[in-house]
């Protein structure tokens, strides 16, 4: 929020300061803070209280630190829940990291993974998929999952409408050091894992379109909705 990612509240992976971080949370109410300096990575996830007198809270923030520079940035929505787990001022702010929005903002992603269920795990749980894109040279990753999918014949209908997405993930690296989706999103993401079981596949195996036709398709029309093989 604030600046184009992969800057996040001003703060840039790659150039970031503890002392950026710290004047975030300060306008916020926070007291100044500083973790120090690390020769390995290391991680701190912060907390920002957007639900009052709630345990929940929605909004998730991690940071990646090594040698005093913030070279990672992860943030996890939660959205569209009921009170008082939810909270609509951050729904609404949210919005302009939909995969409309991400899509507008970054181009045609690099590389579609897709999680996209014949029918629900239990009768009483809810029917999701899961889409990961990433865009190699911004150094972004994201998740998105959501109960927009249905089944038409021997297809599955994915219909990734931001009102009916549950979770935003955001994965933001330094964009001068090249990587993969596995490498900007580890220790987070079961990627490799699920690509083995073949619970999450490419989506040119899963559909016939490509990446450039997914980013048209869906940056063009937010209701769009496209159908794909089911993954295992």
């Amino acid at each position: 929020m604030g600046c184009n990612l992969p800057c996040w509240w001003g703060i840039t992976p790659g150039k970031g300061t503890w002392e950026e971080v710290s004047s975030v949370f300060q306008n916020l109410g926070a007291l100044p803070f500083d973790f120090g300096q690390h020769n390995e990575t290391a991680r701190f996830d912060l907390y920002i209280a957007v639900v009052p007198h709630s345990d929940f809270q929605p909004l998730q923030f991690a940071v990646f630190e090594k040698a005093g520079t913030i070279d990672r940035i992860d943030i996890r929505f939660a959205l569209h829940s009921a009170p008082p787990n939810g909270y609509p001022p951050l729904d609404k702010a949210a919005e302009r990291y939909s995969l409309q929005g991400l899509l507008l903002a970054a181009g045609p992603p690099t590389q579609v993974l897709l999680h996209a269920p014949s029918a629900r795990s239990e009768p009483d749980a809810p029917w999701v998929y899961g889409l990961w894109l990433y865009f190699q040279d911004k150094a972004i990753a994201a998740y998105y999952e959501g109960e927009g999918i249905s089944r038409v014949n021997d297809k599955v209908r994915i219909c990734p409408a931001y009102e009916r997405t549950h979770e935003v993930s955001l994965f933001l690296s330094d964009p001068g050091i090249p990587g993969t989706l596995e490498q900007i999103t580890s220790g987070q993401s079961a990627i490799p894992e699920q690509i083995h079981e073949g619970t999450l596949v490419p989506l040119r195996q899963a559909t016939t379109i490509t990446e450039d036709e997914f980013h048209n398709l869906l940056a063009s029309d937010p209701e769009a909705c496209f159908e794909v093989s089911p993954t295992s």
